[in-house]
């Protein structure tokens, strides 16, 4: 009887481990159709660990050392984008919850450059430290497309957008362009009894 429980709980176990692995197939292609790649950072040692699509498609090795600091003047980043390339392992390292950025970067084999957007999620030790993030990377070019087609847009016919903060109770306008009353102010608080004080 023992030996008939063991053969179960092993085939139970077999059966478990084979549907973990059809869950993780599923989850790669659907990461790889939508090129989003996968990146884990270790703040305890600066150790970063790219997945093998994104070692492949930016010729990065399977580790990189004295991660971020040693990383990046021999990237193919652009210079402008070092600072919150930085800026966001910073806060990684000082134990924010997450951490993102958008950045500009060459890819071998193309003459231009793309945009990438990082997001990082921190696991931290009961003191707060943290002990490993895990992130994904994905190309936004599209969406940074679609932006610049859509500020065309407001240019050429006057329109502007906003968005407003129900609970601050504030309109932030987009950025490029003016506000109603023709100022450069982005911010605008008080909503709506401000807007309606100043005659707008």
């Amino acid at each position: 009887a023992a030996f008939l429980h063991v053969q179960k709980e092993r085939l139970q176990l077999g059966q478990e481990q084979e549907q973990l692995k059809l869950r993780n197939r599923t989850l790669e292609t659907a990461l790889w159709q939508n090129e989003v790649y996968t990146w884990d950072y270790d703040p305890v040692k600066h150790l970063s660990y790219p997945d093998k699509r994104l070692q492949e498609r930016l010729q990065l090795p399977e580790w990189l050392e004295n991660f971020p600091a040693g990383y990046v003047h021999g990237s193919t980043l652009l210079p402008e984008y070092w600072r919150p390339f930085l800026q966001m392992y910073a806060a990684l390292d000082q134990g924010a919850p997450e951490a993102q950025a958008e950045i500009q970067a060459l890819v071998p084999g193309d003459p231009l450059p793309h945009w990438f957007r990082f997001y990082y999620t921190n696991t931290l030790d009961e003191t707060g430290k943290a002990t490993k993030s895990v992130g994904s990377l994905h190309c936004v070019d599209e969406q940074k497309k679609e932006k610049q087609r859509y500020r065309l847009f407001q240019q050429k016919y006057g329109v502007f957008s906003w968005v407003y903060y129900f609970t601050a109770r504030e309109i932030v306008l987009d950025e490029g362009i003016k506000s109603p009353d023709g100022t450069e102010q982005k911010r605008w608080t008080g909503i709506p009894e401000n807007v309606i004080l100043s005659g707008l």
